[in-house]
């Protein structure tokens, strides 16, 4: 009986390794890069795609600017912008702020080209 028990655990053991090794393998063949931060001036060929805002939370946070502005490239990132530009920071205390940035979606090659073509 003792065989049958431990033949019916490995191939539990190597269904559920084997679900944790396909779920870590497609979290990073679909994990996308966070966009560049920019500024105005380097977003001549990009698509304004959308405005995004970040909150830097309840607490004392010393970098609210950088916490408030994971929470917008965050967004950034899954509305596929390649770029943000960040367009306003409102403080809410002394410790906490909110950062408003417009994201972009920039195409490379066609900058290249427009760089060639002059």
């Amino acid at each position: 009986m003792t065989h049958f028990t431990d033949a019916a655990f490995n191939r539990a053991f190597k269904l559920s390794t084997a679900l944790v090794f396909i779920t870590l393998l497609c979290t990073v063949t679909t994990a996308q890069a966070l966009p560049r931060q920019v500024a105005n001036a380097e977003v001549k060929s990009c698509r304004f795609i959308s405005w995004v805002s970040g909150d830097s939370g309840y607490g004392k946070n010393n970098d609210w600017k950088g916490s408030a502005q994971q929470v917008a490239l965050r967004q950034a990132e899954k509305l596929g912008a390649s770029d943000v530009v960040w367009e306003r920071y409102t403080p809410t205390g002394s410790f906490n702020g909110m950062v408003d940035g417009k994201v972009y979606l920039c195409d490379s090659q066609a900058a290249t080209k427009a760089i060639v073509a002059r």
